[in-house]
């Protein structure tokens, strides 16, 4: 006799507001992970930030909003336009959250934006104002 089942699954990043894009980027700190990726729109629009969501189990997923904010960042700055790709690390300072970011206008095209927050949700610093990381 054989066993029917049904196995239902949906990946949990999807469904979590803001929708973040690809690639996510989980980390676990203490009993919580916590999830960031590209906001969306990726592409057709400016997005408007970074965002950040919280989770003890990698199914159910709370948003606390934004951790960076792109109407905040100076107009003529190298990371002005498109972010994407943002990924944190635990460090024994803080957070620090690595974003690909450019701005067609400045001099630097395109690079990492590096903010540094005490807590994970911030208030964040950017390290980099003046140029990406790597300069390029």
């Amino acid at each position: 006799m054989s066993a029917k089942f049904s196995l239902t699954y949906a990946n949990p990043h999807l469904d979590v507001e803001p929708r973040t894009g690809h690639p996510p980027f989980i980390l676990k700190v203490g009993e919580l992970y916590y999830l960031t990726g590209t906001l969306r729109p990726i592409w057709a629009v400016l997005n408007t930030g970074v965002p950040l969501c919280s989770s003890p189990d990698l199914l159910n997923w709370k948003n606390p909003g934004l951790v960076v904010y792109r109407n905040i960042t100076p107009a003529k700055t190298w990371n002005r336009d498109h972010w994407w790709a943002p990924e944190i690390y635990h460090a024994s300072d803080g957070f620090y959250l690595a974003v690909g970011c450019r701005n067609e206008t400045t001099r630097y095209k395109h690079g990492f934006a590096i903010w540094r927050a005490k807590p994970i949700s911030g208030p964040h610093e950017l390290l980099n104002l003046h140029a990406p990381f790597p300069p390029v």
